[in-house]
């Protein structure tokens, strides 16, 4: 899938265009750190998703006048289960570290020289009370429920690859020596970045500089800053493949199915189903509906009979003949003033 962002801000009087393209959500026959770390991003790009299409989705209702009480709970945040359980946090009665603290230890303090199995212990320890976290038979491995479903993980190599982020000093030296001006502003960046977020050695710890947890975590909060910042306005397209030979005419539904749940496209879904998904102008509502469920108990108070041109009643004359039909909906209904939510 992809994600366009466009973020507009004005800086020095010119507004920027900046395009985000994520492919989704990484599943391979053994998920190590890496797509651990880009699920994890995923998860973030979700819920940054799901806040803005609430707030929204809060605003049209509004504009609409419609009462608050009727939306004021259906756009509520609702978090991701995973970010807690990686990020560390409360969920509800259960609060930890988080897994990638339970990383980070390992990696920095080595206590049990990067066993993956040590490492799965801890987990089992600090994150069975999450909902998100599943135990597996497998000495290593365990299972997270995604917003767009289980993704298992193998722990066996987590401490080892999380301690290889570059060192300060290596960065420094690259710095000092490399004649390309691109990669002296970048590894500069870098190496401010790392020193603004080092935290003072202590006694008898084994410490490596920032592990590859903190520095992505680092740099995916300063994407995330920039897409909630005043001003910016986020557009996104959702973009699938119909098949993986890239071959005309032919549809592999189940490369769809999973495209449409790893890119977040039915967690929209669900956004919609919690508010108002079908939405529709009084006037071409009632000429739609009109001829088969026109209410008589309507015409009998307003004494005349269903006119030719529905165009030609009165606004106030209108919004009465759609508030009974809707009336006759077996589902909920919700007149704002130009618009029925449905």
């Amino acid at each position: 899938a992809a994600a366009a962002a466009a973020a507009p801000a004005r800086e020095r009087g010119k507004l920027k265009l900046a395009m985000l393209d994520i492919y989704g959500f990484e599943v391979c026959q053994t998920n190590r750190l890496e797509q651990l770390l880009i699920n994890y991003c995923n998860e973030r790009l979700q819920a940054l998703f799901n806040a803005q299409m609430f707030a929204t989705e809060a605003r049209d209702y509004e504009a609409e006048g419609l009462p608050q009480e009727l939306f004021a709970t259906m756009c509520q945040r609702r978090d991701l289960p995973a970010l807690p359980l990686l990020e560390g946090g409360a969920e509800g009665q259960w609060g930890s570290p988080g897994l990638f603290a339970l990383i980070d230890d390992e990696a920095r303090c080595r206590f049990n020289d990067g066993d993956g199995a040590a490492l799965r212990s801890r987990m089992d320890a600090s994150l069975t009370g999450s909902t998100a976290y599943k135990a597996m038979r497998d000495a290593s491995c365990f299972a997270v429920a995604h917003f767009a479903g289980d993704v298992s993980y193998d722990s066996k190599s987590f401490v080892a690859s999380n301690s290889n982020a570059a060192r300060p000093e290596i960065l420094a030296f690259l710095v000092e020596n490399t004649a390309s001006d691109f990669l002296r502003a970048a590894l500069g960046a870098r190496l401010e970045d790392a020193a603004a977020t080092a935290s003072p050695p202590r006694p008898g710890r084994r410490l490596f500089g920032r592990t590859v947890i903190q520095a992505f975590r680092s740099e995916l909060d300063t994407l995330i800053r920039a897409l909630e910042a005043e001003g910016t306005q986020c557009h996104y397209v959702r973009c699938l493949k119909p098949n993986a030979e890239l071959l005309p005419a032919s549809f592999d539904e189940e490369a769809m199915l999973r495209q449409c749940r790893y890119s977040g496209l039915l967690e929209t879904v669900h956004i919609r189903q919690y508010g108002f998904p079908h939405r529709q102008p009084m006037l071409k509502f009632v000429e739609r509906y009109a001829p088969v469920m026109w209410p008589a108990e309507c015409a009998a108070r307003w004494g005349r009979p269903l006119p030719t041109n529905v165009r030609e009643l009165p606004a106030a004359e209108l919004h009465a003949w759609a508030e009974c039909m809707a009336g006759l909906v077996q589902r909920r209904c919700d007149l704002s003033a130009g618009e029925i939510f449905v």
